[in-house]
């Protein structure tokens, strides 16, 4: 097959050709400038000629039975418009080198997927993924001690300004407990308010002990979590799992919360590898974004299962 037949071929995109007096950066070709911002996929099982599937728009090259593809800007916009056709004849796209456009292409299909060894670093978040909670089971029970009813008692424990102090270390565990117990007249020591706050938190692990270990054994695993002195004390006394995560990165230890960017900055640091090999599962959607825009491969958690499919899809033995 010769260009002349390339250029017809199904998923080629159209030409671009060059105008009279069209001044081109990069030298001879106006490719070149196309190229700053590449892709790497493997096409495995594909059915199409892969030296002609983006025409004169993709660096090609072949490597035993995987065919890698660096799409530039140009052809990845016409791969987008076209790739349910491709993912036909494809089976299956597996990203093996991250930019921008890999977060795109996670949305567009389930049949993208990264590829296997990609992952270094894997975050978990602490709350609603480790372990659930009810702050209502924590009010009910101090409405047993204030005078106070049961909706002034969850404004008071879920004060969003006050809150954001404590879990940044802006406020000292007595601070807190001085606060709180001032606005609900209660007269408790800080041993019962933590007993009482903590309570909260319930009792059955949202995964498997067995999971932790499993993942840990060829994965670095660090705790990424807003949370606060009083909570988190707390947790390590009385949640024996937790003790597989060693590495630890806390709001109030280090004065940022998520979703800030300087968190995931600091979360990057201390993995000490690039934010593409990062894996990060959290339950709240604006900490998923936050983390993704630092460069994160982050997901939002539903369960057990789904948090194993997303790093078995990623190359993540768990």
């Amino acid at each position: 097959m010769n260009s002349r037949h390339i250029r017809h071929h199904a998923f080629a995109p159209p030409i671009h050709r060059k105008s009279k007096g069209e001044k081109v950066p990069g030298g001879k070709s106006n490719y070149n400038r196309l190229d700053s911002d590449l892709l790497s996929f493997s096409l495995e099982r594909c059915s199409i000629p892969c030296p002609y599937t983006f025409s004169r728009h993709t660096n090609y090259s072949q490597t035993g039975s995987t065919r890698l593809l660096r799409l530039s800007f140009y052809s990845f916009s016409y791969f987008l418009r076209h790739r349910e056709d491709l993912l036909k004849s494809c089976g299956m796209v597996s990203i093996c080198r991250s930019s921008h456009f890999s977060q795109i292409l996670l949305h567009l299909s389930p049949r993208f997927r990264y590829h296997a060894g990609m992952i270094e670093v894997v975050y978990l978040d602490l709350g609603k993924v480790l372990i659930d909670f009810d702050y209502d089971v924590a009010a009910q029970r101090l409405l047993k001690i204030s005078p106070h009813p049961l909706s002034e008692i969850s404004n008071v424990l879920s004060e969003p300004q006050l809150l954001f102090e404590f879990e940044t270390g802006r406020l000292s565990a007595i601070e807190y407990y001085k606060i709180i117990c001032d606005a609900l007249e209660m007269q408790i020591s800080l041993d019962e308010f933590r007993s009482l706050w903590g309570s909260m938190f319930l009792p059955e692990p949202l995964v498997s002990e067995e999971f932790l270990q499993n993942l840990k054994r060829k994965n670095r695993l660090i705790l990424l979590s807003n949370t606060n002195e009083i909570h988190f004390d707390y947790l390590v006394e009385r949640f024996p799992i937790l003790n597989q995560i060693e590495e630890r990165l806390l709001s109030y230890r280090v004065g940022y919360m998520k979703p800030d960017p300087q968190i995931f900055q600091l979360a990057i640091e201390k993995a000490g590898g690039v934010p593409e090999n990062i894996f990060f599962a959290d339950d709240r959607h604006e900490n998923v974004e936050g983390a993704r825009a630092a460069g994160i491969q982050a997901i939002q958690f539903k369960s057990e299962m789904q948090l194993r499919q997303e790093l078995n899809d990623r190359g993540v033995e768990c």
